[in-house]
This record gives structure tokens, sequence and C-alpha cells, in this order.
């Protein structure tokens, strides 16, 4: 006799929780990140992102939670809820995925800052990146894994990791420079 699979939520973890986590101030700029991996899963940003969340309004969009990307799609879809622009932070697993959903609020988002991409210099993604360009938003690699002891854990290098955080805390000062948000 076969012992049954347990509930998605037990074999699953990262697919319990909230699905979109808050952190730094309502009305400060936005700063939406559809992570993959599920990270935030107690209702707290990693604390990487602390000082991102001192000049940005954060919003965690844990991916494998059900609704988590419809969640993601209202708020792009209500700009004069939280403000815009919006900037797009994802990792190589959700780039096309976050490639797109930007595609479909080209108005409201600013950039999409991609940390390990996964898709080749061709194909639907690289289309996809293109067309963004062409509305004015920024596609930029934000961070990278590295091979060797340095990071101890191959691509894709999670969201919260020091090296993503730091590279996105980067881009977006990089972005503020030459187009503060909300202009």
């Amino acid at each position: 006799m076969s012992t049954p699979r347990p509930p998605i939520s037990e074999s699953e973890p990262r697919t319990v929780g909230p699905e979109l986590v808050w952190a730094g101030r309502a009305g400060d700029p936005v700063v939406l990140v559809l992570d993959p991996a599920g990270e935030a899963k107690h209702d707290d940003v990693p604390p990487t992102w602390e000082s991102i969340a001192e000049r940005h309004h954060v919003g965690w969009c844990r991916v494998p939670v059900e609704g988590a990307l419809t969640a993601a799609e209202d708020l792009l879809g209500d700009p004069d809820g939280l403000g815009t622009p919006f900037d797009l932070v994802t990792s190589g697993p959700a780039e096309f995925e976050t490639l797109d959903i930007a595609a479909r609020h080209a108005t409201t988002v600013r950039s999409v800052l991609l940390v390990d991409p996964v898709s080749p210099e061709r194909g639907p993604a690289m289309t996809r990146k293109r067309e963004l360009e062409d509305a004015g938003v920024v596609v930029t690699v934000a961070a990278r894994s590295f091979d060797g002891a340095r990071d101890r854990i191959g691509p894709p290098l999670p969201l919260g990791h020091p090296d993503a955080a730091a590279g996105v805390r980067r881009a977006l000062d990089d972005l503020d420079a030459t187009s503060p948000a909300g202009d």
C-alpha cells in the first residue's frame, strides 16, 4: 500500500504564507519583487533588503503562493493605488513571466531588474526586452552569481542573497540619479 502524498503546503513549504509582503513607507517609490523562490515567508522581506526599504516601498511577491502573480498584476493595473513608476525585480526562473507582466503594464513600469537571467541572447525573452526598451522601460541585469566559493550557491542567486540585494540597490541608485522615481 502506498503512502499518500502530503498536501502541497507540507511538501512545498514556499507555497504557504502570504502572497505579498511589504517593507518601507507607503508613498515611497515602489519596488515590486517577483520572487520565484518564495522567500519572505514570515511576513518580512529578507534583512539584506532593509537598506532598499529605507528609500523604497518594497513589495515582495512570493510567486509560488497561489494568487501572488494576480496580486502583482492588480497592483500594476492600479497605478494610482501606490503611485508610479514601479521597478520590478526578479531572478532567472521568473524572468520571462516578469518581462511579460512588465510589457502589459509598460506605462506603469520604469525598469525590470534581473538577477541571474536565464534567457539566451535570442528568442522570446530578448524580443520582449527590446519591446520594453522601445517603450522606455529599462531592462538590466542587476546581479549575477559567480562560480566558486564566493556564492556557495549555484544560479539563480536567491533574491535575498547579499550580492543580489547590493546589485539591486546599485541599479536603483543609478536609475534614481538619472530619472527620479515619480517623474
